[in-house]
């Protein structure tokens, strides 16, 4: 989870990496053990008038 806030300067893409590197540190895991990985949102349909896109 990335910290609650505005961070204007970052993609989506960005927060999502930023998020899941911190779960990896958090939780001693290695990025090769990962086998698939899922992304939600409920607020980018809002933000960019994309209702019917979820993540």
């Amino acid at each position: 989870m990335t910290p609650f806030g505005r961070h204007l300067d970052k993609s989506v893409k960005q927060l999502t990496a930023w998020a899941v590197e911190d779960a990896l540190k958090d939780s001693g895991c290695d990025r090769g053990w990962i086998q698939a990985a899922y992304f939600g949102n409920i607020t980018q349909g809002h933000m960019q008038g994309q209702h019917m896109i979820r993540g």
